[in-house]
């Protein structure tokens, strides 16, 4: 029945009094039971036009740019959870938010995927986990793997790239011919309660432990261990995190 599931009862009373973000208790009223009964033959409807080609289309269309609020929060939902590789419940998309490989991408419960996030993993396998927070305008992409752990952020217009073009190469555009590029594809794994800082950049290779931070405007290719705070470019460790 999950399969069927977008938001659990919680999650619904929390979006009738408005609270799309915050994890506050609410006791579940009258109508939040009827929604919640009424999302599932919904959501089959949806999953048909999320898979006929011509429909499809329209339907991404539709609920990309539709209105913050129940309805577009619904619709989104709908199209990420039927098309994703895997989808959670209580995975909250906002508005322009866009993907591509989405087969290859797999998002756990309680995320929150920001106004114009873009997800790319053409190949291999992006992971967002548990209570992620993607904030607007980050990019992701997730070749050949991106794995990011339970309850971590990335903040407004940070960067991941598992893969990027090496000067080495005859070329450095991608769409030169296969012989004149090298890539490097090493993947990135960000661990649980870290953050990403506004603006910073991680590059393949790069392993952020859990609990750590990387402060605004860096760039990481490198590890963080757990517990710590690293800043600039390149990143380096300043100091240990107090909590740990």
């Amino acid at each position: 029945m999950n399969k069927l599931i977008l938001f659990s009862l919680d999650y619904i009373e929390r979006g009738l009094r408005g609270n799309f973000v915050h994890n506050i208790k609410y006791k579940a009223s009258f109508w939040a039971y009827v929604l919640y009964y009424l999302q599932m033959p919904i959501y089959c409807v949806l999953w048909i036009f999320s898979v006929i080609p011509i429909v499809k289309q329209l339907y991404e269309t539709i609920s990309r740019v539709w209105s913050r609020g129940i309805v577009g929060f619904f619709l989104r939902g709908a199209y990420w959870k039927a098309n994703l590789g895997g989808c959670g419940v209580n995975v909250f998309i906002d508005q322009y938010a866009s993907a591509f490989g989405m087969e290859n991408i797999y998002i756990r419960n309680d995320v929150h995927v920001d106004t114009g996030v873009v997800l790319l993993c053409a190949k291999g396998r992006l992971d967002i986990g548990n209570y992620c927070h993607i904030a607007n305008n980050v990019l992701i992409n997730g070749k050949p793997f991106v794995k990011i752990g339970d309850h971590t952020a990335l903040a407004a217009s940070s960067k991941v790239y598992g893969s990027t073009t090496k000067s080495e190469g005859a070329s450095m555009s991608p769409m030169s011919p296969e012989g004149m590029i090298i890539t490097s594809e090493i993947g990135i794994k960000i661990g649980m309660n870290s953050l990403i800082g506004i603006n910073s950049i991680v590059l393949p290779g790069a392993r952020i432990g859990n609990n750590s931070c990387l402060g605004a405007n860096s760039i990481c290719q490198s590890e963080i261990p757990d517990c710590m705070i690293a800043l600039g470019n390149p990143a380096k460790i300043i100091k240990k995190r107090d909590l740990c």
